[in-house]
């Protein structure tokens, strides 16, 4: 069985919802092996904020005024932090 997190859990709040989906899901049953991706689990990873990165888009997007933009959100109507 794979659950998706669809976030990474860094601070407090969101490691206690992982935890509460993770023993939802699980019920009874025990975890032999766990996959933790931590790619960017690294301090020499330097991301602008959400608020710098969707401006960069609203950018890109205004100043090609004759293509068709296309974007895929799968986010839509789930919470965010």
């Amino acid at each position: 069985m794979a659950l998706e997190t669809h976030h990474c859990p860094v601070d407090s709040e969101r490691a206690k919802d992982v935890r509460s989906r993770l023993l939802n899901v699980l019920k009874n049953e025990t975890v032999d092996v766990l996959y933790l991706d931590n790619t960017y689990c690294n301090s020499s990873y330097d991301f602008p904020t959400r608020e710098v990165v969707a401006q960069q888009v609203v950018d890109i997007i205004a100043s090609h005024p004759k293509h068709d933009i296309v974007i895929g959100i799968d986010t839509l109507g789930k919470k965010s932090f």
